[in-house]
């Protein structure tokens, strides 16, 4: 099938086109894809030779942040929001032709350090791991998921990139927060894969934001590139260029950032109030121990003073000669100690004894003694 190229992005369409479905340029009939090899080649070097121009897009969701995107690609922009207040920028672009692709997915890791538990406890969404810089996250734990979804991979290098550090203190502190609270680590590693018979090359940079006050830290993929390797030096540029053009609307963050100040003063206020119960929790307890230790002793000092009043009780029937007696119903009788084995109390409360021939009348109750 004949086809042609536009003359402003050069999309291929097809040769009735009369204009560029990309970027509406207005297209002549006479330029088609049936002209000699020559002049195909020649087109070709025009088009690498010509440097791409950008226009500034703005996220289409909230007008949250802007980019610059190469004139006459596909691109998309959202924002993805956190029940702690954190926004993550979601971009993607790609050349007309479907090959080249710059992105930043928003995929991010949110970690909580173990010593780091806010109030003792556990922030949402959050994993409990020790800080690491950028490349020892990659290193140590994103390449086996690359390898995961990338059978074929095969590392070039994992990088560490200190002169950007700068252009994200300068983010950071534009979105309104104080980079004196904050560590930053970045990184990129570069690995090939094939797919569908073919060699691409992809970068991943990778972010990491220490909140030291918090303990936690978040790692997040803020740019990549994927696209043939033959084709990978030519566009590296561009994911630079649009990362450096990324701009947050003021307008937006401030709105954000009252949003953010309310929501930690509403978790602060939680953690106050858990904290106080915690502590209440902990009164109550001291005072129901205070307690039982208190009844504890009571009652060891009351089981003391019976046993000693029983032993002045059985001195005092020894030294009177009598003996403690006590029916079916648990009344105790004090009475003079004949020594008969046996005692019973008849109608008239008189208490009698015999020895174990003895045959009282039937109406009377057997005693027996307390052993006291």
């Amino acid at each position: 099938m004949n086809t042609q190229q536009c003359t402003k992005c050069h999309a291929t369409l097809k040769a009735s086109s009369k204009f560029c479905h990309i970027c509406g340029t207005a297209i002549s009939s006479t330029r088609t894809t049936d002209t000699s090899s020559q002049q195909q080649q020649s087109q070709q070097q025009q088009t690498k030779a010509q440097p791409l121009q950008f226009m500034r897009v703005r996220e289409q969701s909230q007008g949250a942040y802007s980019i610059q995107v190469p004139q006459g690609w596909h691109y998309s922009t959202t924002l993805q929001q956190y029940p702690d207040g954190n926004a993550v920028s979601i971009w993607q672009t790609q050349d007309p032709s479907g090959t080249v692709h710059i992105s930043s997915p928003g995929t991010i890791y949110s970690f909580q350090e173990p010593i780091g538990a806010f109030f003792g406890q556990m922030l949402p969404g959050r994993r409990l791991l020790k800080f690491m810089s950028a490349k020892d996250f990659i290193q140590s734990g994103l390449l086996s998921q690359l390898r995961f979804t990338y059978p074929s991979m095969q590392v070039e290098q994992v990088s560490e990139h200190p002169e950007r550090i700068a252009d994200m203190v300068q983010a950071y502190a534009s979105a309104g927060q104080n980079p004196a609270q904050a560590q930053f680590s970045i990184a990129s590693v570069q690995f090939t894969f094939t797919r569908d018979g073919k060699r691409y090359r992809q970068e991943m940079y990778i972010t990491i934001l220490r909140q030291l006050a918090m303990h936690t830290w978040d790692a997040c993929v803020t740019g990549q590139l994927c696209t043939l390797a033959d084709q990978f030096a030519q566009y590296q540029p561009v994911l630079t260029t649009i990362g450096k053009s990324f701009q947050w609307n003021q307008q937006w963050m401030q709105i954000r950032n009252a949003n953010n100040q309310m929501l930690a003063a509403q978790m602060m206020q939680q953690a106050q109030m858990r904290m106080q119960q915690a502590q209440m929790q902990a009164l109550q307890v001291q005072r129901q121990s205070i307690m039982d230790i208190g009844n504890m002793a009571q009652a060891s000092q009351a089981r003391q003073m019976e046993a000693q009043e029983r032993q002045f009780h059985a001195m005092d029937n020894i030294i009177a000669g009598n003996i403690d007696l006590r029916d079916s119903n648990g009344q105790v009788y004090n009475v003079t100690n004949d020594f008969q084995p046996q005692h019973w109390r008849d109608g008239l409360g008189q208490v009698h004894g015999g020895n174990w021939n003895a045959r009282p009348n039937i109406n009377w109750t057997p005693l027996s003694p307390t052993g006291d």
